[in-house]
């Protein structure tokens, strides 16, 4: 397992395309936030926290195989991601269900 949780996977799926990730959190009518919510802003703000470098100011790199894959460049610098295919696999089968 490469220790990443699935939203932080989808994040580098998504900046190693060249895109931009949201998480597609809002808050409740009254201001707060779910709390399945907030541990997901906390779970990848943290990984961020370490791993940032690699994600921001970066562009989609020249290495991505869907579902194998991805990575990001910044200047002569490439970052190489991995995926966990079974996880993957997984996470497929539950959303099915």
């Amino acid at each position: 397992m490469n220790g990443r949780t699935r939203q932080e996977d989808d994040l580098l799926k998504t900046v190693g395309d060249g895109g931009n990730y949201l998480l597609n959190i809002g808050p409740r009518p009254d201001g707060t936030f779910e709390p399945e919510a907030i541990s997901c802003m906390q779970q990848v703000g943290q990984w961020l926290a370490r791993h940032g470098n690699t994600v921001y100011g970066t562009t989609g790199g020249p290495f991505v195989v869907d579902g194998q894959y991805t990575s990001t460049r910044k200047g002569k610098q490439i970052n190489l991601f991995l995926f966990d295919k079974k996880r993957q696999k997984s996470d497929a089968e539950r959303a099915g269900q």
